[in-house]
Parts: C-alpha cells; sequence; structure tokens
C-alpha cells in the first residue's frame, strides 16, 4: 500500500490530499492499493456486524515499493500468521466499471537479473567502437534470443510445456467481464497492441504465461550491462510451477 512519488505533470490537485470528482475519488494509490485494502476491511467489518461465523485477519504490506525486504519473513513466522482456508487479495482490478469481478487466481512471478561484462571500465566509444565488444548490443541480443518482441512468443525451451489452454467456458467468462479493446487502449493510452481481438487479447493478459524485459541499462561503452527480466508462471492443475534464473541464464548465453 505504499506509492511511488507523485511527480507526474498531470496531477491536478494535491495528489496526497483525497478529493472527490463526480463519480471519482481521487488520490495518490486510490485505486493500488488504498482504495481496494479498504473496501477488503469495510466487507470484514460487514462480516463482524452481520454476525456471519468467520476469523478474520488482515495482513497490510507497506514495503512493495522497496522490495519488500521483510515480507517473507512474516509470512514463514507461522505464529504471526496462522494457517488460513482462503486468502483474499485486495491489489486485483475490476475490467469493466459497471461489473464488479472477484479473481480467483493470479500469475505466478519470478524475476532474474542478468549481467554482462566484457571489460573493467567504462570506455569512449570513439576509441574502441567496432573492435571491442558491446556489452548492450549482446544484451539486447540476449534478450530476442529469448522472445519474440512482435508477437510476445517465448522461446525458451519448455516454457510452454505446462500451460494449460482455457476451456471455451472459462473464455466464456472472460468475455463476459465487459472487457473491451477500445477502452483498454484508452485506459493505458497505449498507440497499438499485438492484437486487436478481444478474445486473443484477453487470452494473452490473463491465462498466458509471458516473459517481459522491465529495464536495460548502459552509458558510453559500458562494460557492465543489467537488465531486469520477469516473467508471469500459471500452473498446471493448480500446481506451482518454476523456470529458475540459471534457466534464463543458460538460454541467454547458450541457445
Amino acid at each position: 500500500m505504499d506509492v511511488q512519488p507523485a511527480l507526474e505533470p498531470e496531477w491536478r490537485h494535491a495528489p496526497f490530499a483525497f478529493c472527490k470528482d463526480g463519480d471519482r475519488y481521487c488520490g495518490r494509490c486510490t485505486t493500488d492499493d488504498k482504495g481496494p485494502a479498504l473496501t477488503a476491511l469495510f466487507a470484514a467489518r460487514f462480516a463482524r456486524e452481520a454476525g456471519i461465523p468467520l476469523n478474520i485477519r488482515v495482513l497490510w504490506e507497506l514495503e512493495e515499493e522497496i522490495g519488500s525486504p521483510n515480507f517473507s519473513e512474516v509470512l514463514l513466522n507461522r505464529k504471526t500468521v496462522p494457517a488460513s482456508n482462503s486468502v483474499l487479495v485486495s491489489d486485483t482490478i475490476w475490467v469493466a466499471k459497471n461489473r464488479p469481478a472477484l479473481p480467483c487466481g493470479l500469475h505466478g512471478l519470478l524475476t532474474a537479473r542478468c549481467v554482462i561484462r566484457t571489460g573493467e571500465t567504462d570506455v569512449h566509444s570513439g576509441l574502441v567502437e567496432g573492435g571491442v565488444r558491446n556489452p548492450m548490443a549482446e544484451l539486447c541480443d540476449a534478450a530476442t534470443s529469448c522472445l519474440d518482441a512482435k508477437t510476445g512468443r517465448v522461446k525458451i525451451p519448455g516454457f510452454y510445456d505446462d500451460v494449460v489452454s482455457p476451456t471455451r467456458t472459462e473464455m466464456k467468462d472472460f468475455l463476459a467481464s465487459g472487457f473491451q479493446v477500445r477502452k483498454f487502449k484508452e485506459a493505458y493510452q497505449l498507440r497499438s497492441l499485438r492484437t486487436s481481438d478481444s478474445k486473443e487479447l484477453f487470452k494473452r493478459i490473463l491465462a498466458w504465461p509471458t516473459f517481459e524485459v522491465h529495464g536495460l541499462t548502459g552509458g558510453v561503452y559500458p562494460f557492465c550491462i543489467r537488465k531486469a527480466l520477469s516473467y508471469t508462471l500459471l500452473t498446471k492443475k493448480g500446481e506451482r510451477h518454476e523456470i529458475h534464473g540459471s534457466t534464463i541464464l543458460s538460454t541467454l548465453f547458450n541457445g
């Protein structure tokens, strides 16, 4: 529930001062994730006032934007977080404004960082270009060996082996949620998409695993380049499926 600094020029009022604009409640983090968290809290209060026989515990994690350094330790302490029959995650979305949604599952996530080092220090490109290995160019090449950027197809061997395609009933439910390609593009201010077919797009977003490149840093022929990699993981019949970072690196350098 912590947030990034509100430095965007689009803010028309103080971002950390709550305000109401018509039927919209505005402020930094109202949708991600203070609003949904408060909704869950009010639901818990309603359950208690209505005498619903439930034991409800609320766990709010407040260090997401700095890497959640203490969250794993809390989860491993069974006395702090007792076992539960179900878990409600408030950090989800409604696909359509007028249709409440209750997601029943989430993608897993695995991150990796790839470092390519071809020298001991940065050098000026005008003195060495053409004759030395450019780690930034090689890192871009490594990324394209893992992912077809135009189609989104992941090239890592075995990546799709355990993926189960959604059933017709599941796709029917997806499409009944109110998803529209035009509104999706408008909401995220997107110029183009890999597909304009609503069924295909929705499947890519919610049902298929992905491989994403989230960062690439460099300078004047830097000899140490870092790239942050992550991909979403789907499970087969509820089983957890992981491809470790070493698999990514092996694909990067061995093909």
